[in-house]
């Protein structure tokens, strides 16, 4: 079975493994809560991606946060740039709850629009 990226994000400090790497597993390295959507993004290197956002830092033994901009200094460029990828898609997705035209509710279309 293929292996995940998960970019697990609070606020703005991205989860990371004590080796300064993105989880990697079948399943995310935490248990997300049902309003805790996970949402995919573009493969990299043909491994899925996947992104959500949690309300509090991990504290756990192997995992720790870290803020994405001090990230840099520690990531490879391609796992970065992804990691700002899925920030950019969580801040669209807290964002836009509401059309702008009608004020509906909008839900999810594909994993980069919506509708109302």
């Amino acid at each position: 079975m293929p292996k995940n990226l998960y970019f697990i994000f609070c606020k703005d400090e991205l989860l990371l493994t004590a080796r300064n790497e993105v989880p990697t597993g079948s399943e995310p390295p935490i248990t997300l809560e049902p309003w805790q959507k996970l949402h995919r993004l573009p493969s990299l290197n043909d491994t899925p991606c996947f992104t959500a956002r949690i309300d509090a830092p991990v504290v756990a033994e192997g995992l720790k946060m870290m803020g994405l901009r001090a990230s840099f200094d520690v990531l490879p460029k391609s796992v970065y740039q992804m990691a700002g990828k899925a920030h950019e898609i969580l801040y669209w997705d807290s964002n836009t709850k509401f059309c702008g035209v009608c004020g509906a509710p909008m839900k999810l279309h594909t994993d980069i629009s919506k509708r109302c």
